[in-house]
């Protein structure tokens, strides 16, 4: 599998502003059965970040290494908030891409930094086998594996 990496800010302003691929609810699919879905996707996801060694649990002197959405629309959107540095890599945007590619429906992972020091600000978003991001420097696109000269990393406003 081949992933596509592209910083489009405006693509990322039209993912974000509408629902992504939502159910269609008919006699052969019940918004029930969309719930069954989402969780599955979302549980195969947090499972995937676990299995890459990384934890979502919290202990009495440390924060986890990163967060998942507890709620969810009528969309295939699963967010993940990011607090380890060593999650935001290119290593991490393929094995999401991978799983992505295994789910029957379309998804989109939408993932956004929380790091406790200064570091840069950046949003990516994956959809098989395509990843966009916004970055506010170079070294978190490039961490990521985009382009670190392009003309849209600036400071996120």
């Amino acid at each position: 599998m081949c992933l596509q990496f592209i910083i489009d800010p405006d693509e990322l302003t039209r993912l974000q502003s509408a629902p992504f691929n939502p159910p269609a609810f008919d006699n052969q699919f019940s918004e029930a059965d969309f719930d069954q879905e989402y969780w599955h996707a979302h549980t195969g996801l947090r499972n995937v970040l676990i299995g890459l060694g990384f934890s979502d649990s919290t202990s009495a002197n440390s924060r986890p290494d990163f967060s998942m959405n507890d709620d969810f629309s009528l969309s295939r959107f699963i967010g993940v908030e990011i607090y380890n540095h060593g999650l935001a890599t290119r290593n991490t945007l393929h094995h999401i891409a991978r799983f992505l590619c295994s789910l029957s429906q379309d998804y989109i992972v939408f993932l956004t930094c929380d790091f406790d020091d200064s570091t840069e600000l950046f949003f990516v978003v994956v959809i098989r086998d395509k990843a966009i991001g916004q970055f506010e420097g170079a070294d978190s696109a490039e961490a990521f594996g985009f382009d670190p000269t392009s003309e849209f990393i600036k400071p996120i406003e």
